[in-house]
């Protein structure tokens, strides 16, 4: 049985994140491949509001997936980043998961979507 690679990550999941400010904070996040006219990989970090009765999100448009560096140390805890360009600016956000495994899925999974998006748009434009 084929299993797609885009099947190891869980939209919403709960993770430390390196925002752009350089903080790091838990947010929930979710990539995923927009459709329609403007087709991109869109990152979106979710942060809860009142315990949880609601959320607001930040999108961010992915260019590329960059190299997070191995294994480091944030905040006094082991993590693996997976580094991810943005197309504003050049903005980078740094993803960190505690297991190099799940680092390995999502990275392969998100560079499986932007294939996916190159592909398309090179097929459309010939």
């Amino acid at each position: 049985m084929a299993m797609s690679v885009s099947a190891g990550i869980q939209k919403g999941t709960t993770l430390r994140v390196c925002l752009p400010c350089g903080r790091v904070r838990v947010r929930t996040v979710s990539v995923f491949p927009r459709r329609g006219d403007g087709a991109a990989v869109v990152l979106r970090l979710g942060k809860k509001r009142l315990h949880g009765a609601f959320a607001t999100f930040k999108d961010y448009v992915v260019s590329a997936v960059g190299d997070g560096g191995g294994e480091t140390v944030v905040e006094g805890r082991p993590a693996f980043p997976v580094a991810l360009i943005t197309s504003e600016e050049g903005v980078t956000v740094q993803l960190l998961f505690e297991h190099q495994t799940h680092c390995k899925v999502w990275k392969a999974a998100i560079e499986g979507m932007l294939a996916e998006k190159k592909l398309k748009r090179d097929n459309q434009l010939n």
